[in-house]
């Protein structure tokens, strides 16, 4: 005689399964995008803290402008310019990272800019 299957059992089983599954994918979808979020920036600052950075405009400066000061920076100048004095204003930079800058910059990316 054959052994009787409980289905409701086993469908039971499928649906914690699938509701596993579902929980599982909604914290990661939520964790990625904690992970990618980008700080926005818009006027020279210093960066003290790791995460990303995104410039949201064009910034014009007369002296030195965005100081990295953390390690695990990645900042994007998304197409932006930063535009300064030039080159006869002496040491002058956009941009500085550890040299010159009160932090060591270790693993800093710096991408997108113009």
């Amino acid at each position: 005689m054959a052994d009787k299957i409980n289905f409701s059992s086993e469908i039971e089983s499928v649906f914690k399964g699938l509701r596993a599954f579902a929980i599982f994918a909604v914290a990661l979808f939520l964790l990625a995008g904690v992970v990618a979020a980008q700080t926005p920036i818009s006027s020279c600052q210093t960066i003290t803290a790791s995460g990303s950075y995104i410039l949201t405009n064009d910034i014009t400066t007369t002296g030195n402008c965005i100081f990295i000061a953390a390690d695990n920076v990645v900042l994007d100048c998304n197409g932006a310019v930063i535009k300064g004095p030039g080159k006869d204003a002496g040491n002058l930079f956009g941009i500085i990272g550890g040299w010159g800058a009160p932090g060591s910059a270790i693993n800093t990316t710096i991408k997108n800019c113009i």
